[in-house]
């Protein structure tokens, strides 16, 4: 597709028990429309911390099999998703989707929100531990769903 990056690895050039390290550096000052890596059998940890230029309208991680990380994430949208890891990271956002089947989801955000925030957390067995006040039917909304895992939100001090 024009505009999409597409990287595969060769399992059959490397063992299955070596370590597998890919390393994608954006040009600073970039904007993008979205962000979307997604990845089978293999954890996935986004930095942006150093990238306070790039912006991002959309932010979208998901592993089949994996832990997926993020540092520093600022978009308008950010999905974090897993069938059998943890979600964890920091973030700032308007609206956020987080979701593993097998997992916990652990956030931290960046700053206090200066806007109602409208908390939703589905789970089977889970807990959810929010420094965040929950407003119901608010335009900011966060949305974090376990199958068996807890879900904690922090706010950095």
């Amino acid at each position: 597709d024009k505009g999409t990056l597409d990287i595969r690895s060769q399992p059959q050039l490397m063992s299955a028990t070596e370590e597998k390290i890919l390393t994608v550096k954006l040009p600073r000052s970039m904007v993008l429309y979205g962000l979307d890596i997604k990845t089978v059998s293999a954890g996935v940890s986004v930095d942006l911390t150093d990238e306070d230029t790039l912006t991002l309208q959309e932010l979208d991680v998901s592993s089949v099999s994996g832990n997926v990380s993020v540092s520093a994430a600022n978009a308008g949208e950010i999905s974090l998703s897993t069938t059998s890891g943890a979600v964890s990271g920091s973030v700032r956002t308007a609206k956020l989707e987080a979701d593993t089947v097998s997992g916990s989801v652990a956030l931290t955000l960046t700053e206090k929100p200066g806007v109602p925030v409208d908390v939703v957390f589905r789970t089977v067995s889970g807990q959810l531990d929010s420094d965040v006040d929950s407003t119901g039917g608010a335009d900011c909304v966060w949305e974090m769903e376990t199958t068996s895992g807890d879900a904690v939100i922090r706010i950095a001090a």
